[in-house]
């Protein structure tokens, strides 16, 4: 009995350790992240419109220390609205093209091994492409005050959190102003 009590005693640090695992990845200083999202939401949401392909955003993001990174983006989305019906019963359909172009600082909470949970600014310029399915509905969008072609800047915030599932992979949901007010997305570490 005092030798198996023994072995136990002596094996018990080997036994325990082998349920450690180190983490996958510690988000730090210096790391570069290509990331790639899909929006979960059309970006005239309001509107409830169609989404002709889901909104989709391209960035990277540079870790510029243990807890601030700076980024940069760039999303596309499409979608066209439900009939509408303007003055004088001028039925139609809007087809929105919206580009953004932003750059973004984070602060990052990463004490957590594989989370990094963050929020920040992001400044950011969005354009936005109207057409429609009626000749009509096109002559009276300019009465109503709806431009073919209009670009404007914004200063906005998002939160986020990314979760590390191997040394250079990682999925990340962000919620904030842009392409989607909630976008899914993928990251590679550089």
């Amino acid at each position: 009995m005092k030798t198996l009590f023994f072995t136990l005693l002596l094996s018990a640090p080997v036994l325990l350790n082998a349920q450690y695992s180190k983490p996958a990845r510690i988000f730090g200083k210096g790391q570069v992240d290509i990331q790639a999202a899909v929006g979960l939401f059309p970006t005239y949401m309001a509107d409830r419109p169609e989404a002709v392909m889901p909104p989709l955003q391209l960035g990277l993001r540079w870790m510029a220390g243990r807890h601030f990174s700076v980024g940069i983006f760039g999303s596309y989305s499409t979608s066209t609205s439900r009939e509408k019906v303007l003055f004088d019963n001028i039925r139609g359909r809007w087809d929105n093209t919206t580009y953004f172009l932003g750059l973004e600082n984070g602060f990052h909470y990463t004490s957590i091994d594989n989370w990094d949970l963050y929020g920040g600014l992001c400044l950011l310029y969005q354009h936005a492409l109207v057409n429609s399915d009626n000749p009509e509905f096109e002559k009276a969008m300019a009465h109503a005050g709806i431009l073919h072609s209009s670009g404007k800047m914004a200063l906005t915030a998002f939160v986020g959190s990314r979760f590390a599932l191997s040394a250079h992979t990682n999925v990340f949901m962000e919620l904030g102003y842009g392409v989607s007010l909630l976008k899914v997305g993928v990251g590679y570490k550089l």
